[in-house]
């Protein structure tokens, strides 16, 4: 569990499966260049985030212009509109202006890459404001839009419970891969 916890490591034993998952999706992604979202759950320490991590830097490394915001570190719900501008380079300005920025980026016609967003512990946007977490999920099937979005919670529900909306439409609901303590060892070779 403390090796799946680490953001540092390389070695991801038994998660074999999740990552040939995370892969593909990303892979089909890449190669339709289609926008697509995808909600990753499960409990602290199953190694959510650093399967993602493993695969952009390893096997998709240039492939998109990957950006990362930890959602426990944004002061308040809307402030998440600023962090992407800012990793994105683009200016910042009020709320409103920062959604019409990185929307304008992400719908922009023929961009050399495609925006990946990572927002981990994004159920931290969770609030009275589910406005955010709908307008950041809205953004994939948006018209021209290149934006693969990977949401990443403890929460296995989070989409059902707070985003009812997305399900009731098939281009805005977001695959689902759910981590949990069972691991896959069979193909994996341990050393005596």
């Amino acid at each position: 569990r403390k090796l799946l916890n680490s953001n540092e490591t390389t070695k991801l034993p038994g998660r074999e499966d999740e990552l040939a998952k995370l892969s593909e999706f990303l892979e089909n992604c890449l190669s339709s260049r289609k926008s697509a979202s995808i909600y990753i759950s499960g409990p602290p320490g199953t190694g959510k985030t650093s399967c993602v991590n493993k695969l952009l830097h390893e096997s998709f490394p240039d492939k998109f212009n990957a950006i990362s915001v930890n959602c426990t570190g944004i002061s308040t719900i809307g402030h998440i509109y600023k962090k992407i501008c800012e990793q994105l380079k683009l200016k910042c300005g009020t709320e409103k202006d920062n959604i019409t920025s990185i929307t304008e980026y992400i719908t922009r016609k023929n961009p050399k890459k495609m925006v990946l967003l990572l927002l981990d512990e994004i159920d931290q946007l969770a609030g009275n404001r589910q406005s955010v977490l709908y307008s950041i999920f809205e953004w994939p099937a948006m018209s021209n839009a290149k934006i693969v979005l990977i949401g990443i919670a403890n929460a296995l529900d989070l989409t059902d419970r707070l985003l009812t909306r997305l399900n009731t439409k098939c281009e805005l609901k977001p695959k689902l891969l759910h981590f949990d303590f069972t691991f896959n060892f069979q193909n994996t070779k341990l050393k005596e």
